[in-house]
């Protein structure tokens, strides 16, 4: 199910220059896997089912999963340590 990073060449006549279509961005950095994949593994993840198990259902790598996994918690600290600031919490659960 990954993607290969293949866009269309072309080649002008005259000049003989190559020329390229732009390619879509990543869904995440450093990733070339389809959007649609990330989002599905990003799913399953959040539910709870096991690398292993993802990794029969969407037909990626167990390596290529833990990356996503590792990339997303990345982003979403992240934009956690930027938008929530200054909360007093009443009560605190450690274990």
């Amino acid at each position: 199910m990954e993607v290969n990073n293949k866009t269309r060449r072309y080649r002008c006549t005259t000049c003989k220059a190559t020329l390229s279509d732009a390619a879509p961005g990543p869904v995440l950095a450093g990733h070339n896997t389809e959007r649609e994949a990330v989002i599905r593994v990003i799913g399953m993840m959040l539910e709870g089912m096991s690398v292993r198990v993802i990794s029969r259902l969407t037909e990626l790598h167990k390596n290529t999963i833990l990356s996503l996994m590792v990339t997303a918690s990345q982003n979403a600290q992240r934009v956690f340590d930027a938008k929530v600031r200054n909360v007093r919490p009443k009560f605190v659960q450690a274990r």
